[in-house]
């Protein structure tokens, strides 16, 4: 009896063939599973994709299609021709087939970078700045699929931004959460390529035409108008106390104004015998994301600064909010263009400190710099030594604006 023959009566016995048949279980015997499924399963694994169940027969059919064509294929090639095959032109790329490309929205990348970024002490501010960038190009791109940015797009965008923003802007505002996002994505095996990095822009040759800091007399201006500043009708005292008290605080500290902005009453307090400022990342945003105490200036305390802080309520001291409203006040006293309003007074307290010879690491420490080698980052720099230096800052003398 032939073999054929010998199986059959195995599998089905010597009764009613279909009935045997009938009986055995579904896909138990299935010749396109037995014979492409192993080939099926290396292709899916490889490219990950993750197929519908419901869709394996049809898959399992595409494959022993394209395993026929490429057989004919070879044995073209063996003859002698290897001219292209047309068949194979009919599969699209790869990398375009969407099951395995899944939409990932730009956007939800930026959420995903702060899930983590937040988690590593990443501040607030700079998750506003990156959200900030990344509004604009998704604005720019009229979509917001992270899978179609191409490198030429993000040069399209960089040409496009160069039109309304200088060059600093684009490489200092723009670009680093651009391409932070986009490299923790291919970091995290959500992109392959961050398309960002084919975007490079040259350092703008700084031309200055005056001191990065205050001079003497629009100190002093600055000084009169926060005074002699009086709240406005319907304005929040809080709004009022910012416009009088953060650019002296600034003055005499070297602060940032948004350091200022976001003391609380309960920063303003004694340490070591001394009145000082306990500038700290749980009022908000440290740059650093490390506290500092700042002595408190004779100066501020003869002003009424503890007098103000004494009778303020608990919590902040200023209203949110009022770093526009103060940059705005201090504008329309000192209204040179060339200098920053809300950054000034840091420029200016390094020059004095210069022009004083103060300890650099003590003025560093005052202002929140990081130790600039590894032997001044030995110790710290106590109260102590930090109130020698702000008791011997000179008195800023109110001038009246010109």
């Amino acid at each position: 009896m032939p073999i054929e023959a010998n199986t059959a009566l195995e599998l089905f016995g010597t009764g009613d063939l279909t009935t045997a048949v009938n009986a055995f279980p579904a896909d138990q015997y299935d010749a396109l599973e037995d014979r492409f499924g192993l080939l099926a399963d290396w292709v899916l694994i490889r490219q990950r994709i993750h197929l519908n169940p419901n869709d394996r027969r049809r898959f399992l059919r595409l494959v022993g299609t394209a395993s026929l064509d490429a057989g004919w294929q070879l044995r073209r090639n063996a003859e002698g021709d290897y001219s292209p095959d047309p068949k194979a032109q009919r599969f699209p790329p790869i990398e375009s087939v969407a099951a395995i490309n899944p939409r990932q929205t730009i956007t939800g990348l930026l959420d995903l970078w702060w899930a983590e970024a937040r988690a590593t002490g990443r501040s607030r501010t700079t998750y506003d700045t990156y959200k900030g960038a990344i509004d604009r190009l998704v604005k720019h791109l009229g979509h917001d699929d992270a899978n179609r940015v191409t490198e030429q797009d993000m040069i399209a965008f960089k040409d496009a931004r160069l039109k309304v923003v200088t060059a600093k802007t684009l490489k200092d505002g723009d670009l680093p959460g651009i391409k932070s996002v986009f490299g923790w994505a291919v970091d995290n095996r959500k992109l392959t390529n961050n398309p960002a990095d084919a975007v490079k822009v040259k350092a703008e040759k700084k031309i200055r035409t005056r001191p990065k800091g205050f001079t003497d007399q629009e100190a002093g201006a600055i000084f009169e108008a926060c005074c002699s500043y009086l709240q406005k009708p319907k304005e929040d005292p809080r709004t009022a106390a910012a416009k009088r008290w953060a650019p002296l605080i600034a003055c005499y500290t070297g602060c940032r104004i948004a350091e200022a902005l976001q003391l609380r009453k309960e920063d303003v307090r004694t340490e070591s015998g001394h009145h000082v400022f306990d500038l700290n990342p749980l009022a908000g945003s440290i740059k650093t994301g490390t506290y500092r105490l700042v002595p408190v200036h004779p100066h501020l305390i003869e002003l009424g600064l503890l007098r103000f802080v004494a009778d303020s309520g608990d919590g902040p001291l200023f209203a949110k909010g009022s770093y526009k409203r103060v940059l705005d006040f201090v504008r329309a006293v000192v209204t040179d263009e060339r200098v920053q309003p809300n950054h000034a007074w840091r420029h200016r307290l390094s020059s004095v400190s210069r022009n004083l010879g103060f300890d650099p690491r003590v003025i560093d420490a005052i202002q929140g710099h990081a130790a600039r080698t590894s032997g001044e980052d030995y110790g710290d720099v106590s109260v102590l030594a930090m109130a020698r230096v702000i008791n011997a800052i000179p008195r800023i003398a109110a001038t009246p604006p010109a």
